[in-house]
């Protein structure tokens, strides 16, 4: 796959499978994108429908999926799995973007839920095949400066005179 970068924005979840007996579930995602790993901000009482609107970037070299694991935060116990989503990353190479909603599917292999994110990709240029003008990095053709319709006004001001004296009544 090519290297470059890719922006990963975890916007929400819908529908995930409820693991608190009591109170409201604090759900969490973490982004692991070969061996870099992020973690979403805890999304506490967010239940089912968590929203968590969290970007990371990540340098790709040869990664070819972006796994999400969904946890639920526990203050006494572990954490618990709320379910994975693997996402291959190569409409995203094609496309330049990829608008996602993908089915979480538990830790006992049933689909429970779907996450919405977007995926951006930007390849990384290779000196040689830049060219200028190209899009990838300022191009230094600019056009010609247009005629003035005159000359430009003087910025030479008299100096001042030199008084001598009061001022008259």
């Amino acid at each position: 796959m090519p290297p470059g970068s890719l922006h990963v924005n975890v916007l929400q979840a819908h529908r995930l499978r409820d693991s608190q007996t009591f109170g409201t579930q604090d759900p969490y995602c973490v982004v692991k994108v070969g061996r870099a790993v992020n973690k979403t901000k805890t999304h506490t009482d967010g239940g089912t429908n968590p929203v968590w609107n969290e970007r990371f970037v990540y340098s790709l070299q040869t990664e070819e999926e972006v796994e999400i694991s969904i946890w639920n935060k526990n203050q006494l116990m572990t954490d618990d799995s709320l379910g994975t989503v693997r996402i291959p990353l190569m409409k995203v190479f094609t496309d330049g973007h990829d608008d996602v909603e993908a089915p979480v599917i538990c830790p006992k292999g049933t689909a429970r839920g779907v996450v919405k994110i977007i995926l951006q990709f930007t390849p990384t240029a290779s000196p040689a095949s830049v060219q200028p003008g190209d899009g990838r990095r300022p191009s230094m053709n600019y056009p010609a400066p247009t005629p003035t319709l005159g000359p430009a006004p003087s910025m030479n001001f008299p100096a001042p005179t030199p008084t001598l004296g009061p001022a008259p009544p």
